[in-house]
């Protein structure tokens, strides 16, 4: 256990090539890489930062994830 939260382990995931192209535009245009964008995207929602928390309760919200009471009842938990 010495070396864990050492060793890299790769993050990926299957999208579209629309899509990806589109990504990769986008981020071209904020100065952005794939990586850079990745990793502050993860540290942001590890970090529990409130915009990012405020779009993954939309997320679980219009694709019905998680019921209102539900995430009402998280974040209840995540202030004490």
């Amino acid at each position: 256990m010495k070396d864990y939260g050492k060793n890299e382990k790769r993050i990926s995931f299957m999208d579209n090539d629309k899509r990806n192209a589109e990504m990769i535009v986008r981020l071209k245009h904020d100065g952005l890489t794939k990586t850079k964008f990745f990793r502050a995207i993860l540290t942001g929602y590890l970090e529990r930062d409130a915009a990012i928390v405020d779009f993954v309760d939309r997320i679980k919200e219009s694709d019905n994830m998680q019921s209102k009471n539900k995430t009402r009842k998280v974040k209840q938990l995540e202030e004490k």
